[in-house]
């Protein structure tokens, strides 16, 4: 895998990026599916290759060479916006609206342990979102909390039916408990 990356950061370079994104035409999805398989840093470079034109300031250029940004934030583009976009960006749009996955891993980055980076997601996170996602599913809340403590993790102490809760487990437990015996 080393030996890939290694190859990838020396076949493009910023000539090769700049070279596809001035000539988008010879983006191919087959090139974009390759990079995106070589890991993170493949996914990264599909991303620059992509990027729409910017000036010397940072900021996006719409289709008549204008700055735009919202809310003068030059990494966010104002909407309303005419864009020069290219059939590869065509097809990749479509492909994004048509699987939520595909999107997902190849367009998100989000703040990790490596700093911003592509997320991995986990299998109960795949799960959860392949279960929600069709029409016939879209009364489903899902009460997630996040990752801020464990089951061992002491509270207040409460009481509830007369017995005392002290951890987020027990806590947990007895509200399944109501649950059940409401439902029975």
């Amino acid at each position: 895998m080393k030996n890939t990356l290694y190859n990838l950061k020396e076949l493009f370079t910023e000539d090769v990026i700049e070279f596809y994104k001035n000539n988008k035409q010879e983006i191919t999805s087959e090139l974009l599916e390759e990079l995106r398989n070589s890991g993170n840093i493949g996914k990264q470079i599909a991303l620059n290759i992509l990027d729409l034109n910017k000036d010397d300031d940072g900021y996006y250029l719409d289709a008549n060479g204008n700055q735009i940004a919202y809310k003068r934030i030059p990494t966010l583009k104002g909407i309303n916006t005419k864009l020069n976009i290219s059939n590869i960006h065509i097809e990749e749009i479509q492909k994004c609206k048509n699987d939520i996955f595909y999107f997902m891993n190849n367009y998100i980055k989000i703040v990790t342990s490596k700093g911003v980076d592509f997320p991995e997601l986990r299998r109960y996170q795949i799960d959860f979102l392949e279960t929600i996602i069709p029409d016939e599913h879209e009364s489903i809340v899902g009460l997630l909390p996040r990752q801020c403590c464990s089951a061992d993790t002491m509270i207040n102490t409460i009481n509830i039916n007369k017995k005392e809760i002290k951890t987020i487990k027990g806590l947990f437990e007895e509200c399944r408990n109501e649950v059940v015996c409401k439902e029975s």
